[in-house]
């Protein structure tokens, strides 16, 4: 999953390098709410942007292009896979109960026949004692 993730991010990389900037929008399945959802991933925190201003800013030794160019692909890497866990969960959860629910379907087969077999020796041992 991980060459996946770093071949997306690189080519995601490039179209942005050609366009100038770029909304990346990922559909991917979770099971807490509906299934299928969309989730904004780039441009990132768009619901959490604020005009709060902090007190002293980062202290940053790269050049301003170099820094959000690393930041973009360590944040889109982060996201990426993130969202990609999210997916697999939910897919493992929706496998873990199918398999548990034909378990269930098992069990009780299993009894039905268990009931028919004793009531089936019953018969015989009656038909026998006759």
């Amino acid at each position: 999953m991980e060459a996946c993730v770093d071949a997306l991010v690189a080519a995601i990389l490039k179209l942005t390098d050609r366009r100038g900037s770029l909304a990346l929008l990922a559909l991917y399945y979770s099971d807490k709410r509906d299934g299928i959802h969309i989730h904004s991933v780039f441009p990132p925190f768009q619901e959490r942007m604020s005009t709060a201003s902090h007190g002293y800013p980062p202290a940053v030794n790269l050049p301003p292009g170099q820094f959000f160019a690393e930041l973009v692909e360590e944040y889109l890497f982060a996201a990426l896979h993130g969202l990609c866990y999210l997916s697999l969960i939910a897919e493992n959860q929706l496998r873990m109960n199918h398999l548990d629910g034909a378990i269930r379907r098992l069990d009780e087969r299993s009894e039905q026949v268990d009931s028919r077999e004793r009531i089936l020796r019953q018969e015989e041992s009656q038909r026998r004692s006759k």
